[in-house]
């Protein structure tokens, strides 16, 4: 008799090669694991008989890619793309509702029941249709937010909606007043909207303001000094070390390496104005600006050279500014040296003319 855990095994070992094909044949994962299922399930082969483990693990299957899902999403986008994703999520929601509400009112059901299929013909599934953009690392392209953003608007749509059906469940059973109702739904929408209020005011990270990569000498004092002056930063290294002893001073500082494409997009560069690097070398540059690009930042970028070699290297690539802090320091301490001397041949001056 096969145990529980044989059947797990069996079916992990067919899922990952029917998804190796389906990888092969450049088809998503997510349908060569829902071919497995049919083909396992009670509707086929009926080769699953620990239905409850099967239930229990796709539980956290779920909740685990949801928590990936949301990893991925940055709700900065959906902001910049708001109205599209307002116009295109509440137009297909009203659509799709009032068609569907007088087409089963034709197939002879009540209003209600009416209303909940037109509700529930309305939604689509998040969870599949981000995580197939994000495999195709579409979420940063102009339909992949478009599309994010949609689905958000779907989302909230159906929490409100399900508050507003389960009030309107009373009124088919005629067990509550048309007063007690309006207080009810209004009682949960303020709720939530009060929650989302705070989820948004205190839980979501806040805007970057400036990324700084590399956090030498040169780039630890200038994200401290940027912090100091109220920006919020976002320091980058590869030294485990450095970003232990930057964190401990209250710096927001992430251990990574900043020429790895993946390590990049994770990162919050939405909406981000400056990203500053401050990596040693220009091939270190030249594959962060890679990077970047790749993923569509549209921010302003500059880069720190050590010499004027390198400076010259640097002013050749596109769309960025090259910061010299040998030219910079020398200019800095001559006009500061220059304007102590003003200062003390004034006060010279000064002096003479009182003792005349």
């Amino acid at each position: 008799m096969i145990t529980s855990y044989q059947e797990f095994a069996l079916l992990l070992m067919l899922s990952a090669v029917v998804g190796a094909i389906a990888v092969r044949l450049r088809q998503p994962l997510l349908m060569a694991y829902i071919i497995v299922g049919i083909l396992v399930g009670p509707s086929v082969f009926g080769w699953v008989g620990a239905h409850d483990q099967i239930d229990l693990l796709a539980q956290i299957g779920i909740t685990v890619l949801l928590f990936v899902v949301g990893l991925k999403l940055d709700l900065r986008h959906v902001r910049q793309i708001g109205p599209v994703a307002l116009a295109t999520g509440l137009g297909q929601l009203g659509f799709t509702i009032l068609f569907g509400f007088f087409i089963i009112l034709a197939l002879g059901r009540g209003w209600l029941d009416a209303l909940y299929v037109a509700v529930a013909l309305t939604f689509s599934s998040t969870i599949i249709i981000v995580k197939l953009l994000s495999d195709k690392r579409e979420l940063e392209s102009l339909h992949g937010r478009i599309a994010v953003g949609f689905l958000i608007v779907q989302d909230l749509a159906v929490v409100i909606a399900m508050m507003v059906m389960s009030g309107l469940g009373g009124i088919g059973g005629e067990a509550v007043s048309g007063l007690t109702l309006t207080l009810n739904l209004l009682a949960r929408l303020g709720g939530a909207a009060i929650l989302l209020f705070i989820l948004m005011r205190f839980v979501l990270p806040r805007v970057v303001d400036t990324l700084v990569f590399g956090l030498g000498r040169y780039g630890a004092r200038l994200a401290q000094k940027l912090r100091e002056r109220g920006m919020r930063v976002l320091g980058v290294d590869f030294d485990p070390e450095v970003i232990k002893a930057l964190q401990l001073t209250g710096l927001d500082a992430r251990f990574g390496d900043c020429e790895a494409s993946d390590f990049v997009e994770s990162l919050p560069l939405a909406g981000v104005p400056w990203v500053v690097s401050s990596l040693p070398g220009t091939a270190a540059n030249h594959a962060l600006l890679h990077a970047l690009s790749e993923h569509h930042f549209s921010g302003r970028i500059a880069m720190v050279a050590r010499h004027e070699a390198e400076a010259q290297a640097l002013n050749g690539l596109p769309n960025v500014e090259v910061i010299l802090p040998i030219n910079q320091a020398a200019d800095f301490a001559a006009l500061d040296i220059a304007a102590r001397i003003a200062i003390a041949e004034t006060a010279e001056v000064t002096k003479d003319k009182e003792s005349s």
